[in-house]
């Protein structure tokens, strides 16, 4: 019977921890110095890796920094809201209101973006802090790719949810909240 894979790592930090540094595919053993310990986040990794690590914190600030947590986006007809990079270049639709699409922890972890490379219609400006709908009016190439989807659009504005919903013929069901 093999033994449990945590009697090897137990087995293999009693053989190198007088070392000052040792790095195998199971474990990492290194010093940290006393004073790198405060009230913040500690980061316990390897000097070099350290390094890195804080230059790139530096250097690139946090998600949080331009992404404000949303609710996700409804839309009721995502054939129609969400679009590929060819289908923005075919109708030029108005970058102000296509954004991409990023579908949280299915696409986010914590050093990687996995975007899929779609983009939403995101007919909404922020306006004295509140998310109001764009004037569809003010960006004609969505308006009539949306126009040009009107019949899809138009189930799902029959619809009774959506008609109570007091929703633009453009908007999504649902945006996100700011």
């Amino acid at each position: 019977m093999a033994p449990h894979p945590t009697t090897n790592v137990i087995s293999e930090i009693r053989e190198n921890i007088e070392r000052e540094e040792y790095t195998s595919e199971s474990i990492d053993i290194f010093a940290i110095e006393q004073s790198e310990l405060s009230s913040e986040n500690w980061v316990f990794i390897p000097e070099k890796e350290r390094r890195v690590f804080y230059k790139m914190k530096v250097n690139n600030p946090p998600l949080k920094t331009f992404y404000k947590n949303r609710a996700p986006i409804k839309t009721n007809k995502d054939e129609v809201f969400i679009v590929d990079a060819e289908d923005v270049s075919k109708y030029k639709l108005e970058n102000e209101i296509i954004k991409p699409k990023i579908k949280g922890k299915e696409e986010i972890d914590k050093w990687n973006l996995k975007w899929d490379g779609k983009y939403v219609i995101y007919p909404y400006v922020l306006k004295n802090g509140r998310t109001s709908p764009v004037n569809i009016d003010d960006y004609p190439n969505v308006k009539k790719y949306l126009d040009d989807n009107i019949s899809t659009l138009e189930i799902r504005n029959k619809e009774r949810y959506f008609k109570d919903s007091g929703k633009e013929w453009f908007e999504p069901m649902e945006s996100a909240k700011s």
